[in-house]
């Protein structure tokens, strides 16, 4: 996160956001919870090797919303993916929000080649998790569904992931809610 950090907050402050998911935060457990002021932070790091990680903010200063870790387990079947979702109560309803990293397949770890995001399995883990659920992050999957840069461009072995989610989505009737805004 490093040298993105001041810009984030200065995002922040501009965007009046009330849940923002981070990816990629490169923390562990030698670095300190960078503070967001006004939000409420989850973090989950990622095990054993260097990069991933992730954090999720949630505005702690409006009124009725009550928040917590909430479990989900994707392992042994994918062990490559990471999770952080929360479960979020508002107005007497409540919902879950799936903060995922799923790394590129080329810098996977051999057990996560083998046994890495597969849509029906992962996705599929967060919404039979419980009702009412935002499943949002960086997946490393690309389709020309949510990413108008593809238009006519060869998919690649990584991108065979984008149609697993496309196919996914259709059989749960999910809605994709990406503009194709770029990240940063």
């Amino acid at each position: 996160m490093g040298t993105k950090l001041a810009q984030l907050k200065l995002y922040l402050y501009r965007a009046n956001a009330d849940i923002v998911l981070l990816q990629e935060t490169w923390l562990d457990n030698s670095r300190k919870t960078p503070h967001f002021n006004g939000f409420a932070t989850y973090r989950r790091d990622r095990q054993n090797r260097k990069g991933g990680g992730l954090i999720t903010l949630v505005r702690d200063n409006v009124d009725n919303i009550h928040h917590a870790l909430a479990a989900v387990d994707v392992a042994p079947t994918d062990r490559s993916t990471e999770i952080l979702r929360i479960l979020i109560r508002f107005q007497g309803k409540s919902f879950y929000v799936s903060n995922i990293y799923s790394p590129p397949y080329i810098s996977r770890t051999p057990e996560g080649k083998a046994n890495g995001f597969k849509a029906e399995y992962t996705l599929g883990t967060c919404i039979n998790a419980g009702p009412n659920n935002l499943i949002a992050g960086d997946f490393n999957a690309h389709s020309n569904y949510w990413d108008d840069r593809l238009q006519n461009e060869v998919l690649e072995r990584a991108d065979d992931e984008g149609e697993d989610i496309e196919e996914w989505m259709d059989t749960t009737g999910a809605e994709l809610g990406n503009d194709g805004t770029n990240t940063f």
